[in-house]
């Protein structure tokens, strides 16, 4: 993880990150979380189902009090209110449902104040990068954070 240290201005207050649970969802998402901790800040982590009939998938989100155990920024074996105590940051999971992954993301963006997204960009499949943007384009132009 790199040092944030040099980081210099504004902390940031509230963090997205939008999962598709992919590999390179993973990565950043240690990036977003990295930065939380950087920040205090609170740190939602966002997936969007198509539609109701599709089954949550609770148990794919990236483990976030795990990771900041291997990361050494809290014991082994913490409790849930230590990433908040200990670490002055408010995580949440957030499930959300819409056809339109863009619109949802920026919907949510618009109504929390997000200040900061974080996300990973696909490889783009049948249309060329030209003709389709990626969710993460999208929601960059779309959104105002």
């Amino acid at each position: 993880m790199p040092n944030l240290a040099s980081l210099q201005g504004e902390s940031t207050r509230f963090i997205l990150h939008p999962t598709d649970f992919s590999h390179t969802s993973d990565v950043a998402f240690a990036h977003a979380l990295r930065l939380a901790v950087h920040d205090r800040a609170a740190f939602s982590l966002l997936h969007v189902l198509g539609s109701k009939q599709d089954q949550p998938p609770w148990d794919e989100y990236p483990e976030i009090r795990e990771t900041l155990e291997r990361w050494g920024f809290l014991a082994p074996g913490a409790q849930r209110s230590d990433v908040a105590d200990k670490l002055g940051m408010r995580v949440q999971k957030v499930l959300g449902i819409d056809k339109n992954v863009t619109d949802y993301i920026t919907k949510y963006v618009r109504e929390h104040a997000v200040d900061m997204v974080v996300l990973a960009t696909g490889e783009h499949d049948i249309l060329p990068h030209w003709f389709r943007p990626s969710i993460a384009e999208s929601v960059a132009m779309k959104g105002k954070v």
